[in-house]
Parts: structure tokens; C-alpha cells; sequence
């Protein structure tokens, strides 16, 4: 628990140092914590096993996305070690994460301490590979949806396709993210959609069985997930209470975000999409897989809202609820079960002989004080 803690506390802290070296350093530690983690998180049992029998042979009989399969064969026709490429991939999902947030010209390292708890330990830790993987390309794509450069932008948001079918999204993000709309459409949006997502039964019975159950390929992909009651959540939370915050402070700093800078206007839509996708997460956890793509922008619009703020005490209220929050969360979401306490890295067994498969996938659901909840 203390490193996760000590992660995003010392992020908060040199956060507004002045040395760019030690700011540098710090950011490479936080890589090597990221990216190194070896028996915590889930998924990486069944993309060892997929991984170390990959062949071009049965490439299209594999259950993964064509882009993933196609990339796991290569590596392992080359004969790099499952770990090295696990590693390498998330590094560099981590640098085109620090690539968007260099282009929109805010503070480094305060957004690692906000992003961290709410998507860092999941996306690098736990680490939904090929939904990892399709996020670091959307990093690659997002400047060119600001830069209005639509040819480019679709083309590598198709390469995100090829790697997690829910990139789809951001072909619809391309159409949303020039809506005018004033505030009090978005009030009742806000309202309409907290409503309508909390009927889970009736999304599931209707909308999801209909229009999913249409398609075999859809049924096989989504539905499959929607109908599992282990993908349920509850209908509202803490954390509803806390993005309605900032759902308030948005809408009335609205002008101040849209002046400041020309992505300004931009970035205030797709963190109303967000808003408005958010409660669908929340009694959905599908739907979480379509926010991982938001939430990079709508963080940098928190921290654009809160450069933009002029009262000094307003302005320490806001991120004192911004870190309060990161704390909270950062708790919940390292003791919720087994998957990031023990925490290990791969560094540490480099030069020695490796434990075992079954060793390893065993080793945190036998040894995790939270247990396989």
C-alpha cells in the first residue's frame, strides 16, 4: 500500500518544484514502477500462456483483435521473452501518454498524481493489455483530432481498432467534439443520463439483448460481458458526488476553460462527454472501457480549470479535493482484491532464475491480505 500512496504523494509534491531534472528522475521511477510489475494484476495469466504459443499459423482462430495477434506472433516468432515484450509495450504506452499531456502544455507530474488512481494502477498494474495498448495509440491520435486533421486522426485511431474493439468510440468522439451546447441542455442531459443509466435492467433487457443480440460477432464480444453480473456495479457512489462536482465547476468556469488556449473549446466538450458517460460506468462496467479514453482530457481540463481560477482560496479548495480524492480512491482501488498487494517487479528477478508459471499466478491470490474478492 505504501508505494502505491507514495506514488502519487510524491507526484503531488515535486509537482510544483522547479527542477526539471528531479522532476525527470521521478517520472522514470514511476515507469520502472508501472511497467515493471510482475505477479500483481490478472490479466497477464492468460497473455502468457496465449503469447508463448502464438504462431502465424492459426493467427485468425486466436480470440484476440487481428492487430494484437498479428504483434504477439511476430514478438514471439522472434523470440523475446513473454515479460521483455509485456514490459516494452507498456513503456511505451507510458511515453505517448506523457507525449498528449506535453501537447497540451500542462503540469507533468500533477496530472500522473490525479490519473494514477483513477486509471494508472488499472491500466499499467492490473494492465488489460490490448486495452492498454489501444489507449497509448489514441494518445498518438488525440493531437490530430485538435489539430482538425481528420485523415490522420482516423487512420490511427483504426490501428487502436485493430488492438480493443472499444476504440470504436473514438470514431463517434470525432463527430461529438465540435457540438455547441449551452449549459442548460447539458443540465438536463446530465440529469437525463444519470437517470436513464441506473436502470441497468432495463439497458440490459432491451437495448444491450436487442441491438448486441442482432450480431453474433457483437454477442460474442459485448454482450457475453453485459449480461455477467461480475461486471455490475452499484448505482451510485462517491465518486458520482464527486465528478457532479466538478460537473458544476466546469459548466460555470465554462468560458475561462473554452479561452485557455485554441484546444480550449475542445477540450470542454469531450469532458462533457465524459460527464455524460461516466454514470454508465458506474452501473455498467463496460462502459468503463470507453472512458479510459476520455479521461486523459477530461484531467486536463480539471487542471486547465483550476490554472484558470483567480481566487487563491477557491483555488486551494480545488485541489485539495482533486488530492483528498486521489487518496480516497488510490485506497479503494489497491484493497478492492488480490490484484496489486503484494506488489513485485520484474527488475528484481532479472538476474536470477524465475519463478515459475503456476508459482507466479498463484503467488498474490495466496499471499494478498484483501483476497480474491
Amino acid at each position: 500500500m505504501a508505494l502505491y500512496l507514495l506514488s502519487i504523494l510524491l507526484c503531488f509534491i515535486f509537482s510544483f518544484s522547479k527542477n526539471k531534472d528531479l522532476k525527470f528522475y521521478l517520472l522514470c521511477l514511476l515507469l520502472l514502477f508501472l511497467c515493471g510489475g510482475y505477479m500483481t494484476g490478472s490479466d497477464w495469466r492468460n497473455y502468457e500462456q496465449e503469447y508463448n504459443v502464438a504462431s502465424f499459423v492459426d493467427i485468425f482462430d486466436i480470440r484476440f483483435e487481428i492487430g494484437y495477434s498479428i504483434l504477439q506472433s511476430v514478438c514471439h516468432s522472434l523470440s523475446i521473452d513473454f515479460w521483455i515484450f509485456h514490459i516494452a509495450i507498456k513503456i511505451l504506452c507510458f511515453y505517448l501518454l506523457c507525449r498528449l499531456i506535453r501537447f497540451f502544455e500542462v503540469n507533468m507530474l500533477l496530472f500522473w498524481g490525479l490519473f494514477l488512481p483513477e486509471m494508472g494502477f488499472y491500466l499499467f498494474i492490473d494492465c488489460p493489455f490490448r486495452n492498454l495498448i489501444a489507449f497509448g495509440i489514441s494518445c498518438l491520435a488525440f493531437p490530430y483530432l485538435f489539430k482538425k486533421q481528420p485523415g490522420k486522426y482516423f487512420f490511427i485511431a483504426t490501428c487502436a481498432v485493430l488492438f480493443h474493439y472499444s476504440a470504436l468510440f473514438l470514431y463517434l468522439l470525432y463527430f461529438i467534439k465540435d457540438f455547441r451546447i449551452g449549459n442548460k441542455i447539458y443540465v438536463v442531459l446530465y440529469i437525463f443520463v444519470n437517470i436513464f443509466a441506473y436502470k441497468v435492467d432495463f439497458i440490459l433487457n432491451t437495448i444491450f439483448v436487442e441491438v448486441l443480440g442482432a450480431s453474433e460477432f457483437l454477442q460474442d464480444r459485448l454482450l457475453t460481458y453485459a449480461l455477467n453480473e461480475n461486471f455490475h456495479t452499484s448505482t451510485i457512489n462517491v465518486g458520482t458526488l464527486y465528478r457532479t462536482f466538478f460537473w458544476g465547476v466546469f459548466l460555470w468556469l465554462r468560458p475561462q476553460i473554452e479561452n485557455s488556449s485554441k484546444y480550449g473549446r475542445l477540450l470542454f466538450n469531450i469532458s462533457m462527454s465524459f460527464f455524460l458517460v461516466y454514470p454508465f460506468t458506474i452501473s455498467l462496467k463496460i462502459f468503463n472501457r470507453f472512458s479510459i479514453y476520455l479521461l486523459p482530457l477530461y484531467l486536463v481540463t480539471a487542471i486547465t480549470c483550476w490554472r484558470a481560477i483567480v481566487s487563491s482560496s477557491l483555488k486551494i479548495v480545488i485541489i485539495s479535493v482533486l488530492i483528498a480524492w486521489s487518496f480516497i480512491k488510490t485506497y479503494t482501488v489497491v484493497t478492492e482484491d488480490y490484484r496489486y498487494i503484494p506488489y513485485t517487479n520484474y527488475i528484481l528477478y532479472m538476474f536470477q532464475d524465475k519463478p515459475d508459471y503456476r508459482y507466479r499466478s498463484n503467488y498474490n491470490l495466496l499471499h494478498s491480505p484483501y483476497g480474491n474478492n
